[in-house]
């Protein structure tokens, strides 16, 4: 499964670290160094595996770690709607 960013979806990166606002809710986001790279990612539109497959060679966790840690993170971003599903 692939994402994209939503496109109201307002974003910067400081310091290595990404703040997410979308301007209907008013909260700003602030991901952690993991989700940064996530979100770099996913903005390349690198797939779920390939996402696992780069967190794993950055960060030497277990591959099932990053897998649950991951869909946890997009889940949330999903109900949040900050990404949408792409077919």
């Amino acid at each position: 499964m692939k994402y994209k960013i939503n496109p109201d979806a307002v974003y910067r990166e400081i310091n290595g670290v990404y703040y997410v606002l979308l301007p209907r809710d008013k909260t700003i986001h602030r991901f952690t160094d993991v989700g940064s790279l996530i979100w770099r990612l996913i903005d390349k539109n690198f797939s779920e595996s390939e996402i696992i497959k780069e967190v794993v060679n950055q960060y030497d966790v277990e591959e099932e770690v990053v897998l649950n840690d991951l869909e946890n993170f997009i889940k949330e971003l999903v109900e949040k709607k900050i990404l949408l599903k792409i077919e």
